[in-house]
């Protein structure tokens, strides 16, 4: 069932870089810790292309296990300082045949009764035994699978991170020129939906309802390759110090016999 993703065995996936306007380095200028990126590429006033390091990305998982249709992973922030006995390693999950909300390319409106959060609308993967399956989050199995009401339909479903909406597997390989890193001369607001537990639509059972936390920072990851201008609306995106794609290339490995995904 996975036959066509057998046939990129061997293949890395690379990030491309726009080569016009001035490189610029990570250190100090984007994220808060230099190495997640090797170099940026301006794009406009607020938009970059980047490029990862992967041997820091990779190096960021100190470890992982599998078991059935579940993996556990050690990952390390790097940006939050480790304190007391502990490794300060924060675990990952990584579940295939299971249904989430994928909000990665999202666009938000902020809630008005409680402006510290935005809403969006995420479609929900729902298949079985396919690669389109896997995905990250921050909580085991138990905690991230769908809630139903008595008559068995779906009302609850948590929102996670894959990459299906950013590779195109039919096609073999779509590289990952829609990443953007969005940079702004001060601290700017984006949404963050990880872990963020939905509501199923009522109307359009394919749809989550996402009531996601607003953040901000001076720059951000963003998948939808878009950097928020209007004041009202928003953008999902990931902390530029924690964003990594070891951990969903592990997933696509263990799960789907993928070789690689991102990095150089």
């Amino acid at each position: 069932m996975f036959s066509f993703l057998k046939s990129l065995s061997g293949v890395a996936i690379i990030l491309t870089v726009l080569l016009f306007h001035n490189v610029l380095s990570f250190a100090g200028e984007i994220s808060t810790h230099p190495k997640c990126f090797d170099s940026c590429t301006r794009v406009t006033d607020n938009r970059y292309r980047c490029t990862l390091d992967k041997a820091t990305n990779a190096a960021r998982i100190k470890g992982y296990s599998c078991k059935g249709d579940t993996c556990i992973l050690q990952y390390d922030p790097m940006d939050k300082p480790k304190q007391g006995k502990g490794t300060g390693y924060v675990k990952l999950y990584g579940y295939s045949d299971m249904p989430y909300a994928l909000c990665s390319k999202s666009e938000c409106t902020i809630d008005k009764k409680h402006p510290n959060k935005a809403i969006c609308n995420c479609p929900i993967v729902n298949t079985k035994d396919d690669i389109s399956s896997v995905s990250l989050g921050m909580n085991n199995r138990k905690k991230s699978l769908p809630k139903y009401d008595a008559k068995g339909n779906m009302v609850k479903i948590t929102s996670t991170f894959s990459m299906i909406n950013v590779f195109d597997f039919k096609d073999q390989l779509k590289t990952l020129d829609d990443i953007t890193v969005c940079k702004y001369g001060q601290e700017h607001s984006y949404t963050d939906c990880f872990a963020v537990v939905c509501d199923v639509d009522k109307q359009n059972t394919l749809n989550a309802v996402c009531r996601c936390p607003i953040k901000r920072a001076d720059s951000f990851v963003s998948v939808s390759g878009k950097c928020n201008t209007c004041p009202d609306k928003l953008y999902c995106g990931v902390d530029t110090s924690q964003y990594q794609l070891e951990g969903i290339s592990i997933l696509y490995r263990h799960f789907g016999g993928m070789q690689d995904v991102g990095g150089r």
